[in-house]
């Protein structure tokens, strides 16, 4: 009887097994089913362009014939000197960026933190709208708004005085690099505003009260408390506008289109120009050594990135 029962119960745990192992295997292909649509988007859009950039840049390539050239292009890369001072400038923009944007977003953020400040939501609400606007369209406002004729700016200094006659401002590399960093300040600060106000609303009110039992006036308030709780947010959002800074491409091609004579052109600006040179007659695109520079450039934004992330791991580290 022992040995009948033994077998019955043998017999249901196959069945158990074999129904759990059929469920499984459902489950799996259900779940394979699920991520094969991103899967096939990742390889169709990103995985492959990856690819063919990367392949294409041993290539001298026109867009009828493929020639193998090697390391040609990233020779030709390395020695073109209109390409470093595109890196050079891009650089220069994101940090002129951060060094007013960054300021003033905190500033507006602690502003709304504050119990002097009502309707908070309209002002958080348009301090954010210029972040939703396309860069392109950006772009063309400012383009108009400081143009040379009939431009808003140009009109207002000159009824206040402050100026005789229209300032040419893109005509200068100064005046020109003045209004890309002025229109990146005002199209991004917002959303940093968010972050930095999100971060503001996380620090515990405790630490305040402590400080006021300590003595601890305004500054140093925000000097002992504020800053260091913020230091997290603010390498994340330093990071974002870093990698976001360094792919600028559509508000220069719209603004200043790399003017004047490529003094401010930024390194996608230059890049896509090589893809598409449409201000040639001639329409000879230089796809190759166009995809070497893309393969220089993101090895440039990864280096950058891996830096500022071990920087940053040192301070805190060094830190605690």
């Amino acid at each position: 009887m022992r040995k009948a029962n033994n077998i019955v119960k043998g017999a249901e745990g196959i069945r158990a097994f074999g129904s759990n192992s059929s469920r499984n295997k459902k489950d799996n292909r259900q779940g394979f089913l699920m991520a094969l649509p991103p899967l096939i988007g990742f390889s169709v859009f990103t995985f492959y362009p990856i690819l063919w950039v990367f392949v294409t840049s041993f290539f001298d390539y026109d867009m009828i014939t493929y020639k193998f050239n090697g390391l040609h292009n990233y020779a030709n890369v390395f020695g073109d000197p209109l390409y470093w001072r595109s890196v050079l400038f891009t650089v220069k923009l994101v940090i002129y960026t951060l060094i007013f944007q960054l300021p003033l977003a905190l500033f507006v953020a602690i502003l709304l933190n504050s119990k002097m400040i009502k309707g908070k939501t309209f002002f958080r609400t348009a301090f954010y709208m210029p972040n939703v606007i396309s860069m392109a369209i950006v772009g063309l406002i400012f383009s108009f708004l400081f143009s040379s004729y009939d431009g808003i700016v140009n009109n207002v200094l000159m009824a206040i005085g402050v100026v005789e006659e229209p300032v040419s401002w893109f005509s200068s590399t100064l005046g020109a690099t003045f209004v890309a960093v002025l229109v990146s300040v005002w199209q991004g600060f917002g959303s940093n505003m968010l972050f930095f106000l999100s971060g503001l609303v996380g620090i515990p009110n405790e630490l305040y009260e402590a400080a006021e039992v300590d003595g601890a006036n305004a500054w140093q308030k925000f000097k002992n408390v504020t800053l260091p709780m913020l230091k997290p947010m603010m390498q994340i959002i330093i990071m974002i506008s870093i990698t976001a800074g360094l792919k600028t491409s559509d508000l220069i091609l719209v603004l200043t289109n790399g003017g004047p004579a490529g003094t401010t052109e930024v390194v996608m600006t230059y890049l896509l120009k090589k893809f598409i040179p449409y201000d040639s007659m001639e329409f000879v695109p230089q796809l190759g050594y166009a995809a070497a520079l893309g393969v220089v450039t993101s090895v440039i934004i990864g280096i950058i990135t891996m830096l500022y992330l071990r920087m940053t791991k040192k301070m805190n580290t060094s830190v605690y």
